[in-house]
């Protein structure tokens, strides 16, 4: 297993760690730390160690606060990435730009009720799905629904070839990931199934990037076939409850991110940026007063040795290798 892999079975099983004196620390409830996680975690360990413990020399760290848990609350205030998400999609009324799709391919009898159950059950697990948007006050906040159950729209389409399914396939993901969502009414998500035959199916999932993003969509992705698989062989559900939800975090963050540690950080990047010409001196593209959103994908590897030496840099810099790229 990867890094991420091994932090979503850890959070998946219920298993707690945190580092001391750079010795990782485990507590697992009985019958979690299964012998493939734990080779995991032995293979990543200074990983882990290192991510626990967070970067020594980055000034952010000052006036660090505990996340936990908030007084439950129907009502939290926004995280700064959701503010700024909510106030692009301002200038872009009705339109479906902000979405993030995805596609499953789900092979054998597809039993609709139980994946429509699993769906509603991932809903109810995590608030964030039950959120939408509003302005109180000119402030804005995102309202939480106590519960909320949704309907994955099923389309049949039998006896099509290979190259028609494709089409058929390509036509409506592009379609369904054009959705527009009303910032101020949940869900922000939608599911569609189209099934190619009895034994043949293609999920859609679209959500509106305020309430995810790409990785999110995996683990929910990974939890939701979890639960299906399960409640077919009427198995209890692997997944145990929620410390903490995304309104927990957006509350941490708006008190971590004040007073020392927003003025250090200010004052990094006014240094940074210091002298900077407010001009762009680099001739650009003549963009069409519409933009079409579209955009390609280059796919390319990264030598062994040359990711290695990104990685290192990145701790250095106590940053993310994205960054470093």
């Amino acid at each position: 297993m990867n890094l991420k892999q091994v932090l979503y079975q850890v959070s998946k099983q219920g298993i707690k760690l945190w580092a001391e004196d750079s010795e990782l620390k485990i507590n697992a409830p009985k019958g979690s730390l299964t012998a493939e996680i734990r080779d995991a975690l032995l293979q990543n360990k200074s990983e882990l160690v290192q991510l626990l413990q967070g970067p020594k020399s980055n000034n952010l760290t000052a006036n660090f606060i505990p996340l936990v848990p908030i007084s439950r609350s129907n009502c939290f205030t926004p995280s700064y990435q959701q503010e700024r998400l909510w106030s692009v999609a301002q200038l872009m009324p009705g339109q479906g730009t902000l979405n993030i799709s995805k596609s499953v391919r789900i092979q054998g009898v597809i039993n609709i009720p139980v994946l429509q159950a699993s769906w509603n059950k991932i809903v109810s697990r995590h608030e964030i799905l039950r959120t939408s948007f509003a302005l109180v006050e000119g402030s804005l906040v995102q309202n939480v629904l106590p519960h909320l159950e949704v309907t994955i729209s099923v389309e049949d389409y039998p006896g099509l070839s290979a190259a028609e399914i494709a089409a058929v396939i390509e036509e409506n993901f592009t379609q369904e990931s054009r959705k527009y969502f009303d910032l101020s009414q949940a869900p922000l998500f939608d599911l569609k199934l189209l099934r190619c035959s009895d034994t043949d199916g293609v999920l859609f999932l679209i959500f509106h990037h305020i309430i995810t993003d790409g990785l999110s969509i995996n683990l929910l992705i990974q939890e939701l076939l979890s639960l299906y698989d399960t409640s077919l062989d009427q198995k209890q559900s692997p997944l145990t409850e929620l410390e903490i939800q995304y309104g927990d975090y957006a509350v941490w963050q708006r008190q971590w991110l004040q007073g020392e540690v927003l003025e250090k950080g200010l004052n990094y990047w006014q240094k940074q940026l210091a002298g900077v010409s407010t001009l762009y001196p680099v001739p650009i593209d003549n963009f069409p007063l519409a933009p079409s959103f579209r955009s390609r994908q280059k796919t390319f590897e990264i030598p062994a040795t040359t990711l290695s030496a990104i990685q290192k840099l990145s701790n250095q810099y106590s940053v993310t290798p994205v960054v470093i790229l």
